[in-house]
């Protein structure tokens, strides 16, 4: 991803770092700090709420999207359950911090004043997705799934091929023409230090 944004705009500096330990030095500070479709992943959010205060300047902002969870999104709940009569149960973690209210509560308790959450839901049309969306739906949740940490790679392959073939068939009812089309929710919050 670094390479590519370098690619696009060179003349930023594009730094690698954790989230929970931002490569900021102490006298740097920023008006604003996003996280689009990250925090769901950090595995210690706290500590990652707490860098991005740290690196803010006073009256810098936050902002943070995490989608809603699996069973607010119906495409999304129709493809878990496809994949869970292939893998068993798993996590979706994509869908793992949808809590519009934890999302507040977690911002609140890491010192962010004027946290405003707000649930916004957009149709989203992927023209002729709905095959290339279930092959990269299936690849991930199949990389989330415990029971295909212990499969051979062509057991692998086959369990992915048969979810795929599954949740297109799952998805006819979201297609329109050649297009999938479904709504998804996100959930945006928006804070200042």
């Amino acid at each position: 991803m670094l390479a590519v944004a370098r690619s696009v705009a060179p003349t930023i500096e594009w730094r690698q770092g954790d989230a929970a330990l931002l490569p900021a030095d102490s006298d740097e500070a920023f008006d604003v700090v996003t996280c689009h479709q990250g925090l769901q992943f950090f595995p210690d959010k706290p500590a990652a709420v707490r860098e991005m205060r740290r690196v803010l300047a006073a009256r810098g902002r936050v902002a943070i999207a995490t989608w809603q969870s699996v069973d607010v999104v119906p495409l999304v709940r129709d493809l878990q359950r496809v994949a869970e009569r292939h893998l068993g149960s798993y996590v979706d973690y994509r869908h793992s911090f949808g809590d519009a209210d934890a999302l507040n509560r977690l911002l609140t308790h890491g010192g962010f004043s004027d946290v405003r959450v707000e649930t916004v839901t957009r149709a989203v049309r992927l023209r002729g997705g709905a095959e290339v969306f279930g092959r990269l739906n299936t690849m991930a949740v199949v990389g989330m799934s415990p029971a295909a940490k212990h499969m051979t790679d062509d057991e692998r392959t086959r369990v992915t091929d048969a979810i795929t073939s599954d949740s297109v068939k799952a998805m006819q009812e979201y297609v329109d023409g050649t297009d999938l089309v479904f709504s998804l929710g996100t959930n945006v919050a928006i804070a200042r230090v």
